[in-house]
C-alpha cells in the first residue's frame, strides 16, 4: 500500500518484501537463509527502511517499520547460540557489524528527528529505545551530545508508574554502561544516580531489581560514585530491605557484589556506613543459607571478615556514626542514652568542628529526603540531643540550617515524627526563651 500511495518507492518495496520473506518462519532453516539474505543484502535492506521511515506518519506503520530494524540488528543470535555453526557466525559477522554501523548513523539522526523515545505510543518509544541501545552497543564513538537525552529518557522512565517503561528502561541500562564514556556521563549526573535509587525504592519485581543493582554495581568502578552513592543517594537502607527480603539469588548475588565494590573501590568512605547499616547481620544470617553460586558464598566470606574486623574495634560512638552514615536509623540505644551524649557531645565538636559539620550535613539530607518516621524521628531526636547537651552547639545548628529542617517537621503528618520535631525544637529554643 504505502508503494502505491508513492510514500515508497518500489526498489525500496521490493527490498522489504524480499526480507520479510527471507524470514516467515520461525525455524533454524529459515534463520539461516534469513542470516545470508542480510549477509549479502543488509545494507540495502538498512538503506530501504531508513529511507522509508521519514516518510512514514502513522503509529501503524512506523511500529513496523521499527520491528523490520530490530529483526535486523539481532538476525545472529540463533545462529551464536548454536555451537556446531560458530565458525559460520564468524564469517559472516564481519559483514553484520557494518550494517550495523550504516543503521546507527542514520538511525540517530531519524530518531532525534522524530524524537520517538519521547512519543506517546509506548511500543514506538521502547522499540525505538532498544534499537538505539543495540547499536550504541556497538559503535562505542558516537557523540556525547545523544547521551544526555539517553540518560534523561532512561531517568524518567525507570521511575515510571507503567512497568513496562521500567522494565525496558532498566534492561538497556546495563547495556549503554558498558560503554566507559557513557557510564562518566552517568556519574556526573546526580540527578540520575538518585533516579536508580528512587525507583529501588518499594519495587518489587524481582528482574527490575536485578537490572537497577547491576547497574548501580557497573556505576561503582567509577571512583568518585563508590566514594559518594551512599553519602549522597542513602543507597544501603533501600538495598538491605532488598537482599533481606528477597529469595532470589541474582539479585543476592548482584547486591552482594555491589556491596563489595563499595568496599574495595572506598573504603573509606564506605565501611563505617555498611556496618551501621547492620549489614554484617545480613552477611551472618546468608552465611547460614546454602547458595549454588560461588560468587555469592565468596562474597559472603569477604564480607563477612572486613566488615568484622572493624566492627570488633569500634567503641559506641564509632557505631553510632556508622549508623548514621548508613542513613537507616533506628532506636537503637545511643539515641535513647543520655548518659551516651553526656559521654559524647564533646567528640562531634573535635578537629575544629568537621565531625559535626558531617554530622549534621547526613541529618539534614535524611531530614530533606527521607519517607520514614521512624529514621526522621531519630534524626529529629539527635538533633535535639546534641543541643540539649552542648547549648553553645544551638547557634551551628541554625547556621548549618537543622533548626529550620526540623521545624517544618513540627506539621508532619505523622504523630511520632511532630513529637520528636516538637521536643528537638524546645531543646533548640531553651536558650532563647532563657535569655529573654
Amino acid at each position: 500500500g504505502y508503494s502505491k500511495a508513492n510514500i515508497i518507492s518500489d526498489n525500496e518495496a521490493n527490498m522489504l518484501n524480499n526480507y520479510e520473506k527471507s524470514k516467515m518462519k520461525d525455524d533454524f532453516l529459515t534463520s539461516v537463509k534469513s542470516m545470508y539474505f542480510c549477509v549479502q543484502n543488509g545494507k540495502d535492506v538498512a538503506f530501504s527502511l531508513l529511507a522509508v521511515l521519514p516518510k512514514l506518519k502513522d503509529d501503524e506503520g512506523i511500529q513496523y517499520a521499527l520491528t523490520l530494524i530490530d529483526d535486523l540488528i539481532p538476525s545472529k543470535r540463533l545462529l551464536f547460540e548454536r555451537e556446531n555453526i560458530n565458525n559460520i557466525y564468524y564469517k559472516v559477522n564481519h559483514r553484520i557489524l557494518y550494517y550495523r554501523f550504516v543503521l546507527y548513523e542514520s538511525i540517530t539522526i531519524y530518531l532525534e528527528q522524530f524524537r520517538m523515545m519521547k512519543k506517546e505510543d509506548v511500543f514506538i518509544s521502547l522499540k525505538a529505545a532498544t534499537i538505539f541501545t543495540s547499536l550504541a552497543s556497538i559503535d562505542h564513538s558516537f557523540p556525547e551530545s545523544e547521551f544526555e537525552s539517553i540518560i534523561e529518557w532512561i531517568a524518567q522512565n525507570i521511575t515510571s508508574d507503567d512497568k513496562e517503561r521500567v522494565m525496558i528502561a532498566s534492561q538497556i541500562l546495563p547495556s549503554l554502561l558498558r560503554i566507559e564514556e557513557f557510564k562518566i556521563t552517568c556519574s556526573k549526573n546526580s540527578k540520575f544516580m538518585s533516579s536508580l535509587v528512587k525507583a529501588l525504592k518499594g519495587e518489587s519485581n524481582p528482574q527490575i531489581q536485578y537490572q537497577i543493582i547491576v547497574s548501580l554495581w557497573m556505576l561503582t568502578f567509577v571512583e568518585e560514585i563508590a566514594q559518594t552513592l551512599q553519602s549522597e543517594h542513602q543507597v544501603l537502607p533501600v538495598l538491605i530491605d532488598i537482599i533481606k527480603g528477597t529469595v532470589k539469588e541474582k539479585v543476592i548475588r548482584a547486591t552482594l557484589s555491589l556491596f563489595r565494590n563499595m568496599l574495595e573501590k572506598a573504603k573509606a568512605e564506605n565501611m563505617h556506613a555498611l556496618i551501621g547499616a547492620k549489614t554484617l547481620s545480613v552477611i551472618e544470617t546468608l552465611a547460614g543459607r546454602k547458595f549454588t553460586d560461588e560468587d555469592i558464598t565468596n562474597d559472603i566470606k569477604f564480607l563477612g571478615e572486613e566488615l568484622r574486623n572493624v566492627f570488633n574495634t569500634l567503641s559506641s560512638f564509632d557505631e553510632y556514626v556508622s549508623e548514621l552514615r548508613s542513613g537507616k536509623l533506628e532506636w537503637s540505644p545511643p539515641h535513647q542514652s543520655e548518659l551516651f551524649w553526656k559521654q559524647n557531645v564533646i567528640k562531634f565538636n573535635e578537629k575544629d568542628f568537621e565531625v559535626l559539620n558531617n554530622w549534621s550535613r547526613i541529618l539534614i539530607r535524611i531530614l530533606a529526603t527521607s519517607e520514614d518516621p521512624t529514621v526522621l524521628s531519630v534524626a529529629c531526636n539527635d538533633i535535639g540531643n546534641y543541643a540539649k547537651f552542648y547549648p553553645n552547639g544551638r547557634r551551628y545548628l541554625q547556621e548549618l540550617g537543622a533548626k529550620q529542617k526540623v521545624m517544618k517537621l513540627m506539621s508532619h503528618e505523622n504523630s511520632e515524627v511532630k513529637y520528636h520535631a516538637l521536643m528537638s525544637v524546645q531543646n533548640l529554643m531553651t536558650n532563647v526563651w532563657n535569655n529573654q
